[in-house]
């Protein structure tokens, strides 16, 4: 099995408990916004020493941050019903 963060719900429990971009990456060790918005956004992989801090600071367990990804075969293999 392969595993993905899910970034959606990072950017959502981000603006939910009402921290800017400037903050989570203040957090996270990051010198400016524009590092952090290119990581929430999938540009750049968050690094590993950061998944635990944002975990924390957004109050996510690690089962919702890591979500199953699905291969390209798998995709390509699931049949849509009507």
């Amino acid at each position: 099995m392969k595993y993905e963060i899910n970034l959606d719900l990072i950017k959502k429990k981000r603006k939910y408990e009402g921290f800017t971009m400037q903050q989570m990456a203040d957090f996270i060790g990051l010198h400016d916004k524009s590092s952090y918005y290119k990581r929430e956004n999938g540009d750049l992989n968050f690094q590993v020493g950061e998944i635990p801090i944002i975990e924390k600071v957004l109050k996510i367990s690690s089962k919702k941050i890591f979500v199953e990804s699905l291969t390209k075969s798998q995709h390509s293999s699931q049949k849509v019903s009507t």
